[in-house]
């Protein structure tokens, strides 16, 4: 494990994406799994999986890392759900949890394909909208419109597992969403927050179309 604080045996969740992926970290030996089916079926069979695999119970880890998102929020939550399930049945109690986002994984993906140049990570946010996050140093997740991402000057990657609803002529490089190229990087741990709250990320409120009741006298008919 990389001198960052962050010490294992660490268990890795990442549901933000069609295919869900589970790690165990124990001591540098790193374990995955991952599967293409929903979150609801395959997060705590894929962590049962790393657990035999390393020969490790859930209550001998010492710190959970979890994506929170952008991405299925679905996925997200149920991954959220997992930790707080094994937190309530008392199988863990004062590790530390860790949050990191899908795109600080996609940012460092893309590094290994342009690593010396500008370039910039998204995922589709729907409302003809982006999330993004450039390489530049502390940079953090933003919201940009369709139109924006159109006068965008530098190379911009995106990722064949998470789906796209939005129509662009921005030319976006595809590549595979793979979180386990990225905790195998000894500066793996230098994304990894500490989190009190086991949530997803909340990147955009929630809007909701306001509807008002309308009653039209003239298309009403009574009958005697």
């Amino acid at each position: 494990m990389a001198d960052s604080g962050v010490k294992g045996p660490l268990l890795i969740i990442d549901a933000s994406s069609r295919r869900v992926w589970a790690g165990l970290d124990n001591g540098g030996t790193l374990t995955w799994r991952s599967d293409e089916r929903e979150a609801t079926l395959s997060v705590f069979e894929l962590c049962a999986e790393v657990f035999d695999a390393s020969q490790l119970r859930v209550e001998k880890l010492e710190g959970i890392a979890f994506c929170r998102g952008p991405g299925s929020m679905l996925g997200n939550r149920v991954a959220a759900m997992c930790i707080k399930s094994w937190r309530g049945a008392g199988l863990i109690k004062d590790i530390p949890i860790y949050g990191f986002s899908s795109l600080d994984i996609g940012i460092r993906l893309a590094a290994l394909k342009t690593p010396d140049s500008s370039f910039s990570a998204l995922i589709d946010a729907r409302r003809d909208s982006w999330f993004r996050l450039t390489n530049r140093r502390n940079a953090e997740i933003e919201i940009i419109s369709n139109d924006d991402l159109g006068t965008e000057k530098t190379e911009v990657f995106s990722f064949n597992q998470f789906p796209t609803w939005t129509q662009t002529s921005r030319s976006i490089r595809l590549i595979d969403y793979q979180p386990e190229l990225v905790f195998e990087n000894p500066e793996k741990a230098d994304f990894l927050s500490l989190t009190d709250s086991i949530e997803p990320l909340a990147l955009r409120s929630a809007e909701y179309k306001k509807w008002t009741p309308r009653l039209d006298i003239n298309s009403v008919q009574i009958r005697k």
